[in-house]
């Protein structure tokens, strides 16, 4: 998803700032 990195690692959903 363009603007949304998923770190599955951490098991959170954080906002990218390439957006």
């Amino acid at each position: 998803i363009k603007g949304t990195t998923v770190h599955w690692m951490n098991g959170k959903q954080e906002d990218n700032k390439d957006r």
